[in-house]
């Protein structure tokens, strides 16, 4: 799994030419989220003509799940997007785009509830559903990475797929208006060999929205090795992304990082599996928003999701090493500009 980096160097320029603010305190600001309204699954995504479409399961009336439509952005680059003028889609769940001749054709699942008898004579059950499930893939560890669904119309080496970055415990609770929710960055999936990691220039800065690239030896003598985003001055408040060198786990610790009233399995700490490359060293690239922190494990092997909702203020950054000596740390930090100005 390799994430999508190219969109987001440093000083993008917004192609979005719209007046409406996007400026909220928790509102990513190099993610997507519609203007307002609840969003919750990406479907019928389509690249087609050089513009990727994402279809996603919407409520245009309110922040909280109901009335379901068919929301629809676009976007040239997987970074900048625009959402089309028209009118919602309602009962409209689920799909998947093709490219048809004339025009386009959309095809979804609806709810039709007096359809009771099947085509095979069964009957169906009220208020009842079901899934079979062959498997599960560990695309993320995060608690923050759910139904992730992949573009039609690209290369079959360029597989882009997209997520609904939220949780059904507690995603009606968190305190976001007058939007719901956002997605995770895109990401490349692909079988990939792994190879050594490529130096680049520091840059020593914090904020809001910020890109870092953490790398140490695998030989070091520390139980665990963090560094700490979103800090508040004195970091009382503090989101927690490292490594645990006992365990061989990546981590993301969320119990301190703002505000984690509004459900009490959000403060939580959150690991995935992850091995040291084949040159002796961890690497990690972690990507912080205003309320999300996403973090790439490796080449992309293991990765994070979690939401955060820390204090405006919160823009500090510290490492930390724990139990000993951390070797060969490489920290670089990088500003990322807002997509929505």
């Amino acid at each position: 799994m390799v994430y999508i980096i190219t969109a987001l160097a440093v000083g993008l320029l917004a192609a979005i030419a719209n007046a409406f603010n996007y400026d909220q305190p928790y509102r990513d600001q190099y993610h997507f989220s519609p203007q307002k309204g609840w969003m919750n699954d990406p479907s019928g995504l389509l690249y087609h003509n050089g513009i990727y479409h994402l279809f996603f399961q919407y409520n245009p009336g309110g922040i909280q799940w109901g009335n379901m439509s068919w929301g629809h952005a676009t976007s040239k680059d997987l970074t900048h997007w625009e959402e089309p003028r028209g009118p919602p889609r309602p009962g409209i769940w689920r799909g998947f785009g093709k490219d048809g001749k004339t025009p386009i054709v959309a095809m979804y699942t609806s709810y039709y509830p007096f359809a009771k008898t099947l085509p095979s004579g069964k009957t169906s059950q009220e208020n009842q559903q079901a899934q079979s499930i062959a498997y599960s893939l560990d695309d993320d560890w995060g608690p923050d990475f759910y139904t992730a669904a992949s573009y039609n119309g690209l290369p079959i080496d360029a597989n882009v797929y997209i997520a609904w970055m939220n949780n059904w415990q507690y995603t009606t609770n968190v305190p976001t208006d007058p939007w719901h929710s956002a997605t995770a960055i895109p990401r490349h999936l692909a079988l990939k060999t792994i190879r050594d990691m490529e130096g680049s220039i520091p840059m020593r800065t914090t904020g809001e929205t910020i890109k870092i690239d953490l790398s140490f030896s695998a030989a070091s003598k520390s139980s665990k090795f963090a560094i700490a985003v979103r800090g508040s001055a004195d970091f009382t408040e503090q989101t927690l992304v490292g490594y645990d060198f006992v365990n061989k786990q990546v981590f993301i610790d969320r119990t301190k990082s703002g505000d984690v009233s509004f459900d009490n399995t959000f403060s939580s700490v959150y690991r995935g599996p992850l091995a040291a490359g084949v040159d002796g060293n961890v690497s990690l690239s972690i990507f912080v928003d205003r309320s999300s922190v996403e973090v790439f494990g490796g080449q992309g092997e293991t990765t994070l999701t979690a939401q955060i909702f820390p204090s405006r203020d919160a823009v500090n950054a510290k490492l930390v090493s724990t139990g000993g000596a951390t070797k060969g740390v490489k920290l670089d930090i990088f500003n990322i500009a807002s997509t929505w100005n």
